[in-house]
């Protein structure tokens, strides 16, 4: 019997390519020169992954900085008030914005763009990962009144990239929501409201789904 084998999303980065996505994150390097920095580090993900026999892979997420922590640069309704540190250690290092309007992705979240760019790389992609509403947000997360009042509209703004990875031919879409063990575990939601925040973000979703907790 076969057996599905994996992964959550990321990949680690390679020590050759390290350097210029540090660049990419930092907005040093042009249009023509990201796609190729990101080209060629997802490339060798996917293979590394197929090489290791995963029946599920991704491009490695090489778009997104320390999982979620480049959330902010995607959204309108947030401005920076610290930014982060060139070389960060720990949370503290990382950037925080403040919520000054409506929250919304405009020009999206990435993960349906990188889709976009990987797909047609060799071996392909057949998965990809949309983080949930808290992990949006988290860079803001100390205003989490706020966030919670804005649940819909970024609720809306989590289905249109799911819905964009379906439109774009995605086989398995997942939502990272590894907030939600956290909140569900120390008392702060329970399963059921967090069941009731997850369902919408699949809205109109006909591929595979997957969902991601910590």
């Amino acid at each position: 019997m076969a057996i599905r084998t994996t992964v959550v999303g990321s990949w680690w980065p390679y020590p050759e390519d390290e350097a210029d996505l540090k660049r990419y994150h930092a907005g040093k390097l042009s249009a023509v020169e990201s796609e190729a920095v990101l080209k060629r580090a997802a490339t060798r993900a996917i293979a590394e992954q197929r090489a290791l026999g995963l029946t599920e892979w991704t491009g490695g997420e090489y778009h997104t900085d320390n999982f979620i922590y480049h959330m902010h640069a995607c959204l309108t309704g947030m401005e920076v008030d610290k930014p982060q540190v060139e070389d960060p250690f720990d949370y503290d290092d990382l950037a925080h914005a403040r919520i000054t309007g409506k929250l919304d992705a405009p020009n999206g979240l990435g993960y349906a763009a990188a889709y976009r760019r990987e797909k047609n790389l060799p071996g392909g992609v057949n998965k990809a990962a949309v983080v949930g509403i808290y992990e949006v947000a988290v860079s803001a997360m100390d205003q989490l009144p706020e966030i919670q009042k804005q649940q819909g509209n970024l609720t809306a703004l989590i289905n249109r990239e799911l819905r964009d990875l379906d439109t774009e031919g995605c086989p398995n879409v997942q939502l990272d929501v590894p907030f939600f063990g956290v909140l569900v575990n120390v008392g702060a939601m329970t399963a059921k409201q967090a069941a009731d925040l997850i369902a919408p973000c699949f809205e109109g979703v006909r591929a595979k789904k997957s969902l991601h907790l910590c």
